[in-house]
């Protein structure tokens, strides 16, 4: 078995990226962005506080991320 390319395992990563941010946005829509925690979202995700954090470096980076404005979850959410 050959190792992945570098585009697949940047693929890889943005679907891992994709699943957090609609998982946040599930959170947040449920219990609002002040009362959300980043336990509740790595729960919804399946994946460690540590990843989670590794991406998004708090819940407040999370909508002054780039990757968040650019994302599909983000132009649904602010639509």
């Amino acid at each position: 078995m050959s190792p992945r390319s570098a585009e697949a395992n940047e693929e890889l990563r943005a679907q891992s990226r994709e699943r957090m941010l609609a998982a946040a946005l599930e959170v947040f829509a449920e219990k609002g962005y002040h009362e959300a925690t980043i336990s509740e979202i790595t729960a919804r995700t399946g994946v460690s506080r540590g990843l989670l954090t590794y991406y998004f470096p708090g819940k407040r980076a999370g909508p002054r991320n780039p990757r968040w404005r650019r994302s599909r979850c983000a132009a649904s959410w602010q639509a």
